[in-house]
């Protein structure tokens, strides 16, 4: 029995042990092992190519944009649209074949299911080669393909290095035709052959290389398009136009080489024995666009003809492999698609089932100067146009201000269809290009899954800088995303489980620009769901300013808010936000630096400026020394504002607090001035952030020059402003890990422990860096590794932020890879410190003009004392006694004190716990009525903060109500006459009236 006993206790202590070890650790639970990383990159994102995969996925490939770069983007939806984020990098595969640019030229799924890529890839010195790959299905590059999974071909010489890439087929024996054009064979069309694992096959053509030696003449201009069409035999049929130079005597027309299997001219094709045929479509000038095999093996061609500048004609010819006209198609295997206006510049064919073809481009509408391109769509059915298609034959949708670009269609199983390509807003010079899908029914109408869906997950500099949680669990996400020299602000939302909120915005993001740069420094969650933001933003002139902006809660813009959502004011020119406070009445403060100066601004709930406050709402301050830099704000409990930075005097610099009045006027009853500045160490401090304790004691967080360099650190000062020196060692302590560590925010736990957020740097690379103080000032061994967490390379934790449900902490910010920051959420759990004392009872009872408090508790450890408190209205409290604790105590210990002749009416007090570890816990809260009792509906404090709404009406059959702004009834109890205490934790803050008969107070709830 004994070892039995033994074993369990040792097993509950190794789980105890365990739970705790935990705390600063990332939750595996949330996000990919406790991670959320995302970017939101600006970049130009296209798409020109597309199929439809045999797993059902839709495949596109185009460029990405990057730092100056193109390199080879591939990308996998589902049918219904959406990014199939188990496909390469969450949907994407990258992959750079050239330090310069690369582009798709065509996709194509392999027998074994991969997805063959022709790319054409641009290196500065050594041209444009012809480059081959395989990404598995899953979106990993085949490294077992080709060189390092690469296949490149070239024709470049010293001085012609070009060789551009038309499309490549894949033999039954698996090895590669690559059709080219290339500058070293005065661009006449040509073919290479690859074995199937990408290196040259010699036996083809001369060492592997067929070049056409088409006869040109002076008039004749270099080929721009060819295409080729394998017959079952492996010969070949090469076709291109014949484009006539300026001054020619003749017209374009069509020209077709065949090959025999070996790669050399079958000369029976043709009427002269040279294994050429040439044909005159029309009598004018006019260029391929594309050729496709369809899939009855005839061969579809299309080509535009210029008629205007603001028109031009296309038609389609449709031949047999043996170069024969498909003469019922059309007339004689020509149409000309008739409806149609503007320029037309059609893409990519794509052969249908039936026999028939869907072709996708683009129309441009307008005058010269300014032409609006819009998606377009054709299909043809085996005979010619299908007029029961759309508008007769065709669609075409944009007018909304949005560059649309089509480049291929994919059709579904059901007849409907998906054009994919790219989309950006104006303007022209500078487009913002997406992906986009627009999804078609089988009759060319908008489908059910919607119209130009944007879709830009490219990499660009990304950083998250603020946090919030929704009711529902949800976690907002604010920050940056930079495209270029334009930042513009960023808003994500992820489910409670850290994955994307794909609901939310665009895919899950809303990005906007109002000038060149803007950032988000904070989010609010409105009563009524709605969003509002405030930040940075800098003028096209690069004038700094403060913005705030509203959406609503699935992302959209909130136009009845300002303008466009958004409000600016002119007070806060040249103004850098540092911090924003909101507050529970619905303002808002904005702590920032206007040149060099300090400054605190109020605006009202429609983002005007509150001019009660300061001076035309704006409080300018200074620390009093030489330079004065704000980086935090806080607001105390009664209301008033810390206002936190940098104090500079000459070299030296200290941490520096002020304390502002609620209307932004200067406090003189902090520290005698309104000021405090402090050196916790050396001559180098700067102070980040400041939050109040229980006691209303202030901790003080940012940076000093320690004995291990620049390192996190905190100093607290005394609720009067002055240094308390049994904080930490002698008022401070800091925490080391790296070289260096800077905070950005802090945090108070309900345990009265202190986390910090920031980053560490460790030789050259930063880390994302988590460290936790216990309430007195030391070190919280038991978080993450000796007090720290700093395991993400090239990470900055920006925001933080508790979640009570579960314990958990947010942190947030980004991380680096491959020279581009992404934004990172991260989830930690978190093990609260075993608080020191077991509640028993507490009773507030009336003797005579005194009221006697009772109390008793169950367990004490370390206790020091218990601090009395005392309130007529529930939101100022006056300590008015200390009563020793136990110390250690397993058994229940009874204390009590009485309160002489206290005031009139209500009297609330409160018990405020200590130890000797700094840790401190409340009792509830006991009310007594003193004198005459008060009639009617009383409400002790407007502003309900610890989650409990205190109410006391005379006793009756009317009940007490608690109504959403909304009118929602959220309870109702029958008053008794006494006080009345109302669970509130779970309501939305904002707010809220309490009723009784007619008797109506408002409150506001902020949890």
């Amino acid at each position: 029995m004994t070892r039995k006993f033994t074993c369990l206790f040792v097993f509950v202590f190794l789980c105890n042990f365990l739970i705790h070890a935990q705390s600063g650790q990332p939750d595996p639970s949330f996000g990919v092992n406790g991670f959320h990383q995302v970017n939101y990159g600006q970049g130009k994102l296209k798409a020109t190519e597309a199929f439809m995969h045999s797993s059902g996925s839709i495949i596109a490939g185009g460029s990405q944009y990057l730092s100056n770069a193109n390199d080879n983007a591939v990308f996998s939806f589902h049918q219904n649209g959406m990014l199939n984020t188990s496909f390469g990098n969450n949907g994407v595969a990258i992959v750079r074949t050239s330090s310069d640019n690369d582009s798709v030229v065509q996709l194509q799924e392999m027998p074994n299911h991969n997805i063959l890529v022709l790319s054409a890839s641009r290196a500065i010195s050594s041209g444009i080669e012809s480059v081959l790959f395989q990404l598995l299905p899953n979106g990993s590059l085949d490294m077992s393909f080709g060189v390092n999974g690469i296949a490149t071909w070239s024709r470049n010489t010293s001085s012609l290095m070009h060789t551009y890439p038309q499309q490549v087929a894949v033999l039954p024996d698996g090895s590669f035709l690559i059709l080219y054009l290339a500058m070293a064979d005065n661009y006449y069309p040509a073919i290479v052959k690859l074995l199937p694992d990408g290196s040259k096959d010699n036996s083809f053509g001369v060492n592997g290389v067929f070049v056409s030696s088409h006869t040109a003449n002076a008039y004749l201009n270099p080929v721009s398009k060819a295409r080729m069409h394998v017959n079952p035999d492996n010969s070949l049929l090469m076709y291109w136009m014949h484009e006539q130079g300026i001054g020619s005597p003749g017209n374009d027309s069509l020209h077709m080489e065949k090959l025999l299997p070996a790669g050399f001219r079958d000369l029976s094709f043709g009427v002269n024995g040279d294994g050429v045929m040439r044909r005159e479509l029309i009598s004018s000038r006019y260029s391929m666009t594309d050729g496709a095999t369809m899939t009855d093996g005839s061969i579809l061609i299309g080509f535009n003809q210029p008629v205007t500048s603001e028109y031009t004609n296309i038609f389609y010819y449709r031949i047999l492999p043996d170069g024969a006209p498909f003469t019922t198609f059309g007339t004689n295997g020509l149409v000309h698609p008739t409806g149609l206006s503007g320029l037309n510049a059609m893409r990519r064919i794509t052969p249908l089932p039936n026999g028939g073809a869907m072709v996708a481009g683009l129309v441009q509408y307008g005058s010269i100067a300014y032409m609006e391109p819009f998606f377009q769509a054709i299909k043809f059915d085996k005979e010619g146009q299908d007029h029961s298609y759309g508008y007769g034959g065709f669609v075409y949708y944009g007018g909304d201000g949005v560059q649309k670009i089509g480049g291929q269609l994919v059709q579904n199983s059901d007849n409907s269809s998906w054009l994919v390509g790219y989309s950006g807003e104006y303007p022209v010079d500078e487009p913002n290009w997406a992906i986009s899908l627009t999804h078609l029914d089988e009759s060319g109408n908008i489908g059910e899954y919607g119209y130009d869906n944007q879709v830009n997950n490219t990499r660009h500099n990304t950083e998250a800088q603020s946090l919030a949680t929704q009711p529902d669990g949800k976690i907002l996400i604010g920050g940056y995303s930079f495209r270029s020299s334009r930042r513009g602000l960023l808003l994500t939302r992820t489910l409670a489980n850290g994955s994307t909120d794909a609901s939310f915005g665009n895919n899950g993001f809303v990005h906007r620009e109002i000038g060149r740069q803007e950032d988000v420094q904070a989010i609010k969650v409105l009563p009524d769901g709605k969003i509002l933001l405030a930040g940075n933003t800098f003028s096209n002139s690069f004038v700094q300013g403060i913005y705030l902006a509203r959406f609503n809660d699935d992302g959209s813009v909130d136009n009845s808010f300002g303008s466009g959502g958004i409000s600016l004011s002119a007070s806060t020119t040249n103004a850098s936000t540092r911090s924003v406070i909101f507050q529970p009445d619905g303002k808002v403060l904005v702590g920032a630096n206007v040149l060099g100066q300090m400054r605190v601004f109020r605006f009202l709930e429609d983002g005007s400026p509150d001019n009660t406050f300061g001076s035309s709402g704006i409080s300018s301050c200074t620390f009093g020394l030489d330079n004065s830099m704000l980086e935090g704000l806080t607001i105390q409990p009664d209301g008033h504002i810390l206002v936190t930075g940098t104090a500079r005097q000459g070299i030296n610099s200290f941490f520096g607090i002020l304390r502002l009045l609620p209307d932004g006027s200067i406090d003189v009853s902090f520290n005698s001035t309104g000021t405090q500045t402090i050196a916790p160490y050396g001559s180098t401090n700067t102070a980040r952030f400041s939050l109040v304790q229980p006691d209303n004691k202030i901790v003080v967080g940012g940076y000093s020059n320690t004995p291990a360099g620049q390192q996190f650190t905190v100093t607290r000062l005394n609720a009067d402003g002055s240094i308390d020196l049994g904080f930490g060692s002698s008022g401070s302590n800091y925490i080391s890990n790296g070289t260096l560590s800077q905070p950005n925010k802090g945090l108070l736990l309900p345990d009265g422990k202190i986390v910090m957020a920031g980053l560490s740097l460790n030789g050259s690379s930063t880390s994302f860096m988590l460290a936790s103080f216990n309430a007195d000032g030391s070190i919280n061994t038991g978080f993450g590794t000796g007090g720290v967490y700093a395991n993400v390379n090239g990470g900055d934790a920006k925001a933080i932020l508790f979640q009570p449900a579960g314990n958990r902490l947010l942190a947030a910010g980004r991380t680096t890879s491959n020279s581009v920051t992404d934004l990172l959420l991260v989830r930690f759990m978190y093990t609260p410190g075993t608080l020191p004392i077991t509640w028993g009872s507490f009773t507030a009872e009336k003797m005579n003009r005194s009221v006697q408090l009772k109390w008793t508790t169950l367990q004490e450890i370390n206790t020091v004392d218990f601090l009395l408190q005392h309130s007529n209205n529930g939101q100022q409290w006056t300590n008015i006694a200390t009563v020793t604790a136990a110390g250690h105590s397993g058994s229940a210990r009874i204390y009590n004190f009485v309160h002489h002749h206290p005031a009139s009416g209500n009297n609330q007090y409160r018990i405020l716990q200590r130890d000797i570890d700094g840790a401190s816990t409340y009792s509830q809260i006991r009310q007594i009525q003193m004198g005459a009792a008060q009639e009617g509906l009383q409400v002790f404090g407007n502003i309900v903060s610890e989650g409990t709404l205190r109410v006391q009406a005379p006793a009756g059959s009317v009940l007490i109500q608690l109504i959403s702004s909304s009118g929602q009834i959220i309870q109702k109890i029958k008053a008794s006459g006494r006080l009345e205490q109302i669970d509130v934790s779970r309501c939305i803050n904002g707010f809220y009236f309490v009723v009784y008969g007619k008797e109506v107070k408002k409150i506001v709830i902020r949890n």
